[in-house]
């Protein structure tokens, strides 16, 4: 799976020393041209030795510096591949069919720039918290709250306990009577929603399983997780629809549902076509 090494450069950043930082600023700035440049040309533009450059490559997770560029080729060519226009360059008053490839481009950017992150190993977790659990709360606050509840609809034709509340009262009543044996999934754009912080420090505190599915990994919420999924997504002024980072999200949900009925392909298979045939 390719890695967009300016996404983990920027996420990075507070655990490079100073010297790491003017590297990788200098790597950013400098684009596509980086790759036709040696590491000695690096290291004398930076004013630093060419085995300070091919330390930075190796604590970036890269075999060596040739690897890294190659990369970071491959990065650009994906950008390439999706359509230019953004929201941030759409105005009110443009055609609607610029208004539709920025909608477009954003929804494949996101999805495109989540998968490339994608931690396999969170995932395979997170099913197996979720199929294990006896007792599963899922929430949401605003536009997180409909793959919160696409996620618990799907959970629920797969018979999983899950216990859906439409207000955040009642799930924050549930985390304070919680116990080991609780699992907490959570959507959150930011990490940051008071509300949802305040359940999730009451079901840490009682030693719940928690999930996270996010964009802000280092968020307060973040920090009390078990488990975090993350998402990118770029969000503008059209947050009040938060079309790119409600797309990621409803894949997150997606690949979770999937990955659990592939656990018990067959009997979860007749499940849910027992729930479609029940209801018509």
């Amino acid at each position: 799976m390719g890695i967009d090494i300016r996404k983990e450069l920027s996420r990075k950043d507070s655990e490079f020393t100073q010297t790491e930082k003017k590297i990788a600023t200098y790597i950013l700035n400098k684009g596509h041209n980086f790759s036709q440049m040696s590491s000695t040309e690096v290291a004398e533009e930076l004013g630093v030795g060419q085995s300070t450059i091919i330390k930075f490559v190796k604590k970036c997770g890269f075999n060596g510096f040739m690897d890294f560029k190659i990369q970071l080729s491959q990065s650009f060519v994906r950008d390439e591949n999706i359509l230019p226009l953004t929201h941030d360059d759409i105005s009110l008053e443009a055609p609607l069919e610029d208004v539709a490839k920025a909608i477009v481009s954003e929804s494949i950017s996101a999805l495109t720039k989540s998968f490339d992150i994608m931690d396999l190993d969170s995932f395979n977790q997170a099913i197996e918290w979720i199929d294990s659990s006896p007792r599963i709360y899922i929430c949401g606050k605003g536009s997180s709250t409909l793959p919160a509840q696409d996620l618990s609809s799907k959970l629920m034709k797969l018979g999983l306990p899950v216990l859906w509340y439409q207000d955040l009262e009642s799930v924050e009543a549930a985390s304070l009577s919680a116990d080991k044996q609780a699992l907490f999934i959570v959507f959150s754009f930011s990490g940051e929603t008071k509300e949802i912080v305040r359940i999730l420090q009451n079901a840490k505190k009682n030693n719940a399983k928690i999930i996270l599915v996010t964009k802000n990994v280092k968020s307060t919420m973040g920090k009390l997780a078990g488990l975090t999924l993350e998402i990118i997504s770029n969000e503008t002024i059209f947050r009040t629809a938060a079309m790119s980072s409600r797309i990621a999200f409803f894949s997150i949900v997606d690949i979770l549902f999937l990955g659990i009925i592939k656990k018990d392909l067959k009997h979860r298979l007749k499940m849910i076509r027992d729930v479609y045939t029940s209801i018509g």
